[in-house]
């Protein structure tokens, strides 16, 4: 468990831990909104593209949401801002560091368009 959940949970009894599971095991990963991308700030074909040339779904797919965040139906914008944070490397991960540095600002709202199209549901 992580720190922040750790913290969450410190004060839970068993009988709390277990009524939220219920909880959470029951709700939708639906009930994102469709998509909210302006498509003029990227276009969706050319990041898709670009995601499999990348091999971006190789770790952010619903398989791998373990591992590796799930991208789909993420906010553009978000996540427009941590894809300029690792180019900028203001946000600190090797692989991602190394990975966006080769990517043009277009680049970045293309993935961000076709990522956020995906919609939640989609596997």
């Amino acid at each position: 468990m992580s720190g922040a959940m750790e913290s969450v949970s410190a004060n839970l009894t068993e009988e709390e831990m277990g009524g939220l599971a219920n909880y959470v095991s029951e709700l939708s990963p639906c009930l994102i909104p469709d998509s909210v991308v302006d498509p003029g700030q990227g276009n969706i074909s050319e990041g898709e593209v670009l995601a499999n040339d990348k091999g971006c779904l190789g770790c952010h797919n619903f398989g791998n949401a373990k591992s590796y965040p799930s991208l789909a139906g993420q906010k553009a914008h978000y996540l427009n801002q941590q894809l300029l944070a690792f180019k900028s490397g203001t946000r600190k991960n090797n692989f991602m560091n190394a990975f966006a540095s080769n990517l043009t600002e277009s680049d970045i709202l293309n993935l961000a368009a076709y990522f956020n199209s995906l919609g939640s549901c989609q596997k």
